[in-house]
């Protein structure tokens, strides 16, 4: 079998970053909670809880847990925390870890600029996302062609921002039906440039080298965008192609040591998973 790992696989920079910081306060003798997932990983995720770090599953929850733990430590995801989150913790007097994401948050204060000097937003994104809850009222967020349809904007300011974690197809798809609507929409888009950079690897390893014959594992976790973008990429140029988020999900696939199987990442699938998978394929 001949296994390619694609370049830029595992943590991005923002995702380590986040991790860091829990590293740096997990032997705190304080309640720690996490503001949601820190990250989408359900690998990540379950080592932070057995590490002692408590989840905050919703508002109720986090009122709860500041009346209870007034000196805890509360840590933000790497998607952003909202302002009004935010307020709340430092009211209470607890300590705000904020671990988003320094994309997320350029991308964040570029719509509250944007905000503030009267413009409404159209937001290209994922409902439900954690990236877009952290700024939803500020945003109008659409999905596809139907949310575009519901817009009732008046305002002549209108800009056209997205996730960071969408993918180029997403605009190519959605922005002529925008301007259909607000031809005199402005266009200021941000792709996570370790998003970005994958998807240009794929790309261009499709492009040079791919074989009609061959396999893609897009490792991560389900729930994670960025990785969900990497599959649907793949998706329009091969049906051989899975999303696994462990060695146990890729043994029913009946690989054959004849194939030529390559690999790529999300953004927040940690290193060690893809070693563990690579190893695996090796066996075969």
């Amino acid at each position: 079998m001949k296994v390619i790992v694609l370049p830029d696989v595992g943590f991005c920079y923002g995702v380590k970053r986040s991790i860091d910081f829990c590293k740096e306060h997990k032997d705190n003798k304080k309640a720690l909670f996490l503001l949601g997932m820190l990250v989408h990983n359900d690998l990540v995720n379950r080592t932070l809880l057995q590490n002692g770090f408590q989840m905050i599953e919703n508002e109720n929850d986090l009122l709860y847990q500041l009346k209870k733990h007034p000196d805890g430590i509360f840590i933000s995801t790497a998607h952003g925390i909202s302002e009004k989150t935010k307020k709340r913790i430092i009211d209470a007097g607890a300590k705000l870890i904020d671990t988003t994401c320094p994309v997320v948050n350029e991308n964040r204060q570029k719509i509250i600029r944007y905000y503030q000097n009267g413009y409404d937003i159209i937001y290209i994104g994922k409902k439900g996302h954690a990236e877009g809850e952290a700024i939803k009222e500020y945003i109008h967020l659409i999905e596809n062609d139907s949310d575009i349809n519901q817009l009732l904007i008046q305002n002549p300011n209108i800009v056209i921002m997205n996730q960071t974690t969408m993918s180029e197809m997403d605009f190519k798809s959605l922005i002529p039906l925008i301007h259909q609507k607000y031809p005199w929409a402005l266009e200021d888009l941000c792709i996570c440039p370790f998003t970005l950079k994958r998807q240009k690897n794929v790309l261009e390893e499709i492009n040079l080298h791919h074989s009609c014959h061959d396999k893609w594992l897009v490792v991560g976790d389900i729930k994670s965008n960025n990785t969900n973008k990497l599959f649907e990429l793949i998706k329009d140029h091969t049906n051989n192609c899975y999303l696994v988020n462990s060695v146990l999900e890729i043994m029913p696939l009946k690989l054959s040591s004849d194939d030529t199987i390559y690999i790529c990442s999300g953004t927040s699938t940690p290193n060690q998973l893809i070693e563990e998978i690579k190893e695996y394929l090796l066996k075969i």
